[in-house]
């Protein structure tokens, strides 16, 4: 089995933002696939058989997006084809997502650490975002990388976003096999549900970062407006769900991090 698959999620059209990560990753030797993202604009949520908007008004506190809707089936895509795959490793990389001036070496030695692991106890590694409350981390590992070293943590309150992350085989399986419904937004999913299973890792000092560009599969005033309504937390139930879910999230932290201090 050879060691890692990387995909870029990129829109058919959105071929600058395609052309930018690319000159990334092949300015630091790393060979990638591309994987076309559900393009979600302008469609109704409901498109998809996987989404219902009472499942997500019930967990998430509102209605999706179609664009959102399709964020989630582009990564439920990517974790599919790394699986249909002989890869040990899966990096998907939302086309935003650069890698850092420097950090080719740290990248390419967290990747040999990987590879030198007997078995996968973690499903989700974040790389373009860290944890600043430290008492939601445990460290993990300190892995060499030239004159530096990377340091690798449990992240018991796994970062926001999906821009950057790297799946275990056993990790994509959960993922597809767990999603017989869409009722969050992807990177809210992961992070409550990495929460419970306590697998979730990232870095004290990610290897990413985003471009900060507007996203393209969010496109129409419908999409736009949803997530304007979410920014502005103008729906009390909304706000409310927010915060139940942070409290939920936060006990099995707790719970995880008091089981790794006790090995």
């Amino acid at each position: 089995m050879s060691d890692r698959l990387i995909q870029v999620i990129n829109l058919d059209g959105s071929t600058r933002r395609m052309d930018a990560v690319a000159a990334n990753l092949r300015d630091n030797n790393l060979e990638f696939r591309r994987l076309t993202a559900v393009d979600g604009r302008g469609q109704p949520p409901n498109a998809n058989r996987l989404y219902t908007a009472y499942r997500a008004w019930l967990w998430f506190g509102r209605p999706l997006s179609g664009g959102e809707v399709a964020c989630f089936q582009s990564h439920l895509n990517a974790a599919q084809t790394f699986l249909d795959s002989n890869h040990r490793v899966g990096v998907v990389l939302e086309d935003d997502a650069h890698l850092k001036p420097g950090a080719k070496q740290g990248f390419n030695a967290l990747m040999k650490w990987l590879e030198r692991q007997e078995t996968d106890e973690w499903d989700l590694i974040h790389l373009s975002r860290s944890l600043k409350r430290t008492e939601f981390t445990t460290p993990l590992a300190t892995i060499p990388s030239g004159a530096a070293h990377l340091t690798l943590c449990h992240a018991h309150d796994f970062p926001l976003s999906t821009s950057a992350l790297i799946w275990s085989r056993a990790g994509a399986a959960w993922f597809v096999n767990r999603t017989h419904h869409i009722s969050g937004t992807v990177d809210n999913v992961l992070r409550t549900d990495m929460a419970v299973r306590g697998r979730g890792l990232c870095l004290v000092d990610p290897l990413f970062f985003t471009t900060g560009a507007v996203s393209e599969i969010s496109g129409s005033a419908e999409d736009k407006a949803t997530q304007h309504k979410e920014r502005d937390g103008k729906s009390w139930w909304f706000k409310r769900r927010s915060r139940e879910r942070g409290t939920y999230r936060r006990r099995w932290a707790m719970f995880h991090r008091w089981k790794l201090r006790r090995r």
